[in-house]
């Protein structure tokens, strides 16, 4: 039997989902942890951040890493969206959302 999330931890599941939709974004850190890591190619940048922006989320510029594509090594930006820290530093009226599937449409 799985166990229930709390509500925290359902909003930082579905903000993981949303940015693991993106293309060229990449989810890298552990599942279970506080601290959200996300590589992504450069091109992505504007798109990443105004998406975490529009939603009411942040993120830290952690520095650039090598990724393995297709192409060989190129070099990804390294974020860190901290989902503990602001997730409690929020009123329970807390105007950040993430989107469901069907306000995407």
């Amino acid at each position: 039997m799985a166990a229930l999330l709390t509500e925290p931890e359902q909003k930082a599941a579905r903000l993981t989902k949303a940015i693991s939709k993106m293309p060229e974004v990449y989810v890298v850190s552990v599942p279970g942890e506080t601290r959200l890591r996300v590589q992504l190619f450069q091109c992505q940048r504007n798109y990443f951040l105004g998406w975490l922006a529009e939603h009411g989320w942040s993120a830290v510029f952690m520095g650039l890493v090598p990724r393995i594509t297709e192409m060989g090594k190129v070099m990804c930006e390294q974020y860190e969206v901290d989902v503990r820290e602001q997730l409690l530093s929020t009123l329970p009226t807390d105007a950040r959302r993430i989107p469901d599937d069907e306000e995407k449409k």
